[in-house]
């Protein structure tokens, strides 16, 4: 079960509103987003590209407004240390295929 462990949140991350419901299947797993044409958090790259992950803990409807982290750590995440991760464009889903977020 993944979740940030240091966060600034002035210096690492910024808030936005989500532009969909976040589903019971996306909880506590990162994922990368980007922004959408309004500003609205979308998973993958949107039409902003990526800018950063959200790890939510807790299911929540579109326009609620989350912490997008841009710099931080993250725990429990599963991934081995070393290893570059990667956030696919059209789905957020993170994973160790190389240009996965290209």
């Amino acid at each position: 079960m993944a979740n940030y462990d240091k966060y600034e949140p002035k210096v690492g991350g910024f808030r936005a509103a989500l532009a969909a419901d976040w589903l019971k299947a996306d909880l506590n797993t990162v994922i990368g987003v980007g922004l959408d044409a309004k500003g609205a958090v979308v998973k993958g790259a949107g039409t902003s590209g990526m800018v950063g992950v959200l790890v939510l803990t807790e299911e929540l409807k579109a326009r609620a407004i989350v912490d997008v982290m841009t710099g931080g750590d993250i725990v429990a995440f599963g991934g081995v240390a070393g290893k570059a991760y990667f956030a696919d464009a059209t789905t957020g889903v993170v994973n160790a295929t190389a240009g996965a977020g290209k």
